[in-house]
């Protein structure tokens, strides 16, 4: 039985975490925790503060049951967690002894990446076990939203 821990930061990686779970033959009764963490920054610039964790507790639930439902055969769970992304994911990893990671990359580059930091290099880093990371969707020159190919770094 597989463990695998979902970096889960938005919507947006849904169509990407879909994808791969299609793509790989996991087995019934393989774990999925959805991960989403709130930083103190995000409490604190959010507005209003009540209104970001019914934000993510929608997102969570919200993606828990799509989940489910696409893959009934998997034992799917959502949790909340307050703090860093890139520290609770690999703690949460380490405890519950994830076999696997997944998270997303919005492919930041440059000064963007320095001033913003990178979770998922954050995490590839330190983490206790493989990762998988999924590059978010971008907007193409002609404003609709692309699909690029996702990104796969193995520890």
């Amino acid at each position: 039985m597989a463990r695998i821990l979902i970096g889960l930061e938005d919507r947006m990686l849904a169509p990407g975490i879909e994808e791969y779970l299609i793509q790989h033959s996991y087995p019934a009764g393989t774990e999925i925790k959805l991960l989403h963490a709130i930083e103190a920054e995000e409490a604190v610039y959010a507005w209003p503060s009540d209104q970001y964790r019914k934000d993510a507790e929608e997102l969570v639930c919200s993606m828990t049951e799509r989940l489910k439902q696409r893959f009934p055969e998997f034992d799917v769970v959502g949790e909340i967690v307050e703090g860093y992304a890139k520290e609770k994911i690999v703690e949460i990893a380490k405890a519950w002894g994830a076999d696997l990671i997944v998270v997303g990359t919005h492919g930041k580059q440059g000064l963007n990446k320095f001033i913003l930091g990178s979770v998922s290099m954050e995490v590839l880093s330190h983490a206790p076990c493989s990762i998988v990371v999924l590059r978010y969707p971008v907007a193409s020159t002609s404003g609709k939203a692309d699909r690029q190919d996702k990104v796969t770094a193995f520890k």
